[in-house]
């Protein structure tokens, strides 16, 4: 396992080779075992990280408006969005334990959105129920 200290905080070699003072074997190359730092494009990086994580904290913002405007939950999946609540959690936990703030800041804003879905689905849903009878040949036989 190497011991190098990056800048982006990673916990092991990035792979970039851009590492300062030289590895633990003594190449200078940074292709060691020990103590380099890494100088990749960290400031490029946290650019794309957070353009992505915006891109993704946005996408549930609209329905959520449409849902409350509209007060209707027709078009809403359960399962989609059970499926975003676990998908969104997992990612929020990865992203705490790996300090990735990109992923932590758009998975809570996600889960917010799921959450408030879910709540509003789970609310209208019996409400907003299709009436399934045919009115055309009467229920009374």
């Amino acid at each position: 396992m190497s011991n190098y200290t990056c800048i982006t905080d990673c916990l092991i070699c990035c792979g970039c080779r851009n590492h300062t003072g030289g590895g633990g074997d003594g190449s200078g190359d940074g292709s060691g075992d020990g103590g380099g730092v890494c100088q990749g494009d960290t400031l490029t990086n946290e650019i794309v990280g957070y353009a992505g994580a915006l891109g993704v904290s946005l996408i549930l913002i609209p329905q959520v408006v449409k849902t409350y405007r509209e007060k209707n939950v027709r078009g809403l999946s359960l399962t989609f969005l059970l499926l975003n609540l676990w998908t969104s959690g997992t990612f929020l936990i990865y992203g705490v334990l790996e300090r990735i703030w990109p992923m932590i800041v758009s998975n809570i804003i996600s889960l917010s959105c799921c959450f408030q879905l879910l709540f509003l689905y789970l609310k209208w849903n019996r409400k907003n129920a299709v009436d399934t009878t045919d009115r055309r040949w009467g229920d009374d036989t």
